[in-house]
């Protein structure tokens, strides 16, 4: 279910669990359809997203989403839902200041990856999240499965923050990884990456 998906696979504060459950809560009841149950899921995921890169505290947007949570789990029709989830996105979207992500996305520590960083290592999850995403985007008649992906380092790792960042960042099967690449040149790296990419 790409429900569970998004919240499997992306770091939701803690105070957004009772929102989410309550849309969850909604769908089974049979109020709003599971696309619809996806969309609420998926824009509630792009806006953490960029909540979270922009390193902005969750207490200003913690009243709204609590109002959000109680209209959504008292609502009878799929039409109070979706009023409840309307205002919040139009409330909460005024604290993203969308002319300094690219900067924030480029420097923000948790979407860095290193096996040399013992801080950057945990951010895995986070950082497969957005390489699927991303490449999904862009790749559109092809469903990736991150359950069998791994992060691969285009310039060979070596725990700086420039071969740690996403742009040197890409995904492939663990059977590559592990049997092909490794501290190899830049040049045999992507030979072999394009060899077998999934991506065309």
């Amino acid at each position: 279910m790409k429900g569970l998906y998004y919240i499997q696979h992306f770091y939701y504060p803690s105070r957004i669990r009772p929102l989410l459950t309550s849309i969850e809560l909604k769908c089974r009841e049979g109020i709003i359809a599971e696309e619809e149950k996806n969309s609420a899921f998926n824009n509630l995921c792009n806006f953490f997203f960029l909540f979270n890169t922009l390193d902005l505290t969750s207490n200003r947007t913690d009243r709204p989403i609590a109002i959000a949570s109680f209209r959504v789990y008292h609502s009878n029709t799929s039409v109070e839902i979706k009023m409840a989830l309307t205002e919040l996105f139009y409330k909460i979207n005024q604290f993203l200041d969308y002319d300094s992500f690219a900067n924030h996305l480029n420097t923000n520590n948790s979407l860095h990856y290193s096996n040399k960083n013992r801080a950057q290592k945990k951010n895995s999850t986070l950082v497969k999240y957005v390489l699927v995403r991303l490449c999904n985007y862009l790749q559109t008649d092809l469903a990736l499965d991150p359950d069998i992906l791994s992060i691969e380092h285009i310039v060979c790792d070596d725990g700086l923050s420039q071969t740690s960042a996403l742009a040197n960042l890409t995904l492939t099967s663990p059977d590559i990884n592990q049997k092909s690449l490794g501290i190899i040149r830049l040049q045999t790296s992507s030979a072999i990456l394009s060899k077998n990419q999934i991506l065309k």
